[in-house]
């Protein structure tokens, strides 16, 4: 069947270009909007009783709905994330970050507010008919109050993420995004480059490795400046508040509790030897007697089949099909309306992600090859876009996804995939695949625990120190991979400097959503394998929206993120398929 398609985004959904009115009128809108609320409700006790909260809540989710602000400035963000020299779009997001925050700040006192409520009074709302919309959301401010600071001081802390942490970041971004490597005669962007590592053969394998490390290592002043400046800035940031711990901020707005976590993150920690016998075969299979860096990814085998976009997204059709309709109608409208990008390009942002706001497209970015590597990231983050859609049945106070939740529907999608592709695969092309299975979900797995591990340490060793420099850095990157991929991995200095490129250290512990995904995605598959009934409990999964705790989620739909060997029986699915893949390769 032919798809309707187009293979790069089309932001004219949000705006004509750079320069069309429509833009400074949202931004006008979402200023006015803002001090329409401020004005109604600044000075005004509206927590004296049901009716005039329930009246003030109703207001403030219209306002979290409106778009105008978002949309404006993610549009600049999208242009840049497919050109970094769009000047225009970097100055239009400085501009831009410096006006919604000081919308922003005007309704800083609402919430506030809302959490000097008397404790007593909270029981009161918090079982109040009139109130059981607002509920969930009440009960997550309460839990922050003790965080907060003086409305003044907040919006001191608002105003300063820019230049202590946004810009930072940005600019670390903008140094990545311009660096190419001449590879057998063709200039790559780094991203690129760095993608298909994984796909060659050994020799080329390590060599283009080699040159990726040492262009890192090349950059690596700024990122040990860039580094050390956010996590200082953070360590600021939790001391003002009184967080204890460097992960608790994160796991308090993932709606999360450190017991969960931790269990989770000291199971799997635990578990390393299981990431261990997985590198051991997979030496064995290559026929090395140790691993280098560059192996962690590598395949076993090399196989002629390639899968162009066109061909992936027939697969991917067929196994949401398989599912329901409507998952397929999804992907579908996202691929004629502009909103995937598909294909790498010099100055486009690396990786894959998905990102959605209330009342705005939601757009995919991808960097695809002709591999099936790039299938599976086509599934994974369309997994990602249904989740985001199927939260739009929540009114907005409650759509979108929560972080710690946010990788069990694409890792779940990327499983249904994973199986409609493997029937298009012969006997040999079947082992290879599911080594290059278990490979991603150790990496998603056991890489993303020792990366939290990592970041707690670093955390904590910047904050003793008060700086660490490039090589300590990554010295200790270096004893957290090496934790996980075991004895017969070899690990060199400049292997250590992959910090710089890794994004997420900078996005503080979101890391362990990824592991946390993975293991729920399993069990939502298995109970769909054995009864294909429990669908309807995956579309209640998806619909929920943040309007619940991730424990009351998954609770709803039997599934008890709570018990230590829920965690243990995940693992179990992992090591099962090791051995599997032993029995076939002996």
């Amino acid at each position: 069947m032919k798809i309707k398609q187009k293979t790069d985004w089309d932001l004219k959904l949000f705006y004509k270009s750079h320069t069309d009115e429509a833009i400074e009128a949202d931004l006008k809108k979402c200023e006015n909007l803002n001090d329409i609320f401020a004005n109604k409700y600044s000075g005004v006790d509206f927590t004296k009783d049901e009716s005039t909260l329930a009246t003030a809540l109703g207001d403030y989710e219209k306002l979290l709905g409106d778009s105008s602000g978002s949309r404006a400035i993610m549009y600049f963000y999208y242009a840049k994330d497919l050109n970094a020299l769009d000047k225009k779009a970097e100055a239009e997001i400085n501009r831009m970050t410096g006006r919604l925050t000081n919308a922003s700040n005007k309704i800083i006192f609402f919430e506030l507010k809302l959490a000097k409520i008397p404790e007593t009074l909270q029981k009161k709302f918090l079982s109040s008919e009139k109130l059981t919309h607002f509920k969930y959301f009440l009960e997550n401010v309460f839990k922050l109050s003790k965080y907060n600071l003086s409305e003044a001081e907040e919006k001191i802390m608002s105003l300063k993420s820019q230049t202590s942490r946004q810009m930072w970041m940005a600019g670390q971004d903008k140094i990545l995004s311009k660096q190419t490597i001449l590879w057998k005669g063709k200039e790559l962007p780094i991203a690129e480059a760095m993608s298909i590592v994984p796909s060659l053969p050994t020799r080329d394998r390590h060599a283009l490795h080699k040159l990726v490390m040492n262009i890192l290592k090349s950059i690596s002043d700024f990122a040990e400046a860039e580094v050390n400046a956010v996590y200082i800035d953070k360590k600021i940031n939790d001391e003002l508040r009184g967080f204890k711990n460097p992960y608790d901020a994160t796991l308090l707005s993932h709606e999360t509790d450190e017991v969960m976590v931790k269990t989770l993150v000291d199971t799997v920690t635990k578990g390393f030897k299981i990431s261990h016998r997985f590198y051991k075969l997979k030496a064995r299979l290559l026929k090395q007697e140790k691993l280098t860096y560059a192996d962690r990814s590598a395949g076993i085998g090399k196989t002629d089949k390639k899968i162009i976009f066109e061909e992936g997204l027939e697969i991917v059709s067929k196994a949401f099909e398989a599912m329901d309709h409507d998952f397929k109608d999804v992907f579908h409208d996202m691929l004629s309306n502009g909103q995937i990008d598909v294909y790498p390009k010099k100055g486009k942002a690396g990786g894959a992600y998905c990102s959605a706001n209330v009342d705005t497209p939601t757009l995919v970015l991808l960097n695809n090859v002709p591999e099936m590597r790039s299938v599976m990231t086509l599934a994974h983050e369309m997994g990602h876009a249904i989740h985001f859609e199927y939260s739009k049945d929540q009114k907005p106070m409650y759509q979108g996804v929560s972080t710690a939740v946010a990788e069990v529907a694409s890792t779940f999608f990327e499983q249904v995939v994973f199986n409609e592709l493997f029937k298009t695969l012969s006997k040999n092309e079947q082992i290879i695949a599911l080594h290059n299975k278990i490979n991603d979900d150790i990496s998603t797995i056991f890489r993303q625990i020792a990366c939290f591990n990592f970041e707690n340490e670093l955390h904590k060793e910047i904050r003793a120190k008060g700086f660490l420099s490039k090589e300590e850095i990554g010295k200790t990157l270096n004893k957290h991979m090496k934790a996980y991929l075991g004895p017969i991995m070899e690990m060199t200095d400049e292997d250590g400097y992959f910090f710089v490129n890794w994004s997420h250290i900078r996005n503080f512990f979101y890391v362990y959503s990824y592991s946390f995904g993975c293991l729920v995605s399993k069990a939502l598959y298995s109970k769909y394998q054995k009864d294909a009934s429990y669908l309807h409990k995956i579309k209640t999964f998806l619909s929920a929206g943040c309007s619940k705790s991730p424990r009351d989620i998954f609770e709803e739909i039997d599934i008890n993120v709570s018990d230590p060997k829920f965690w243990e029986e995940g693992l179990k699915v992992i090591e099962d398929d090791i051995k599997t893949l032993e029995k076939l390769t002996k």
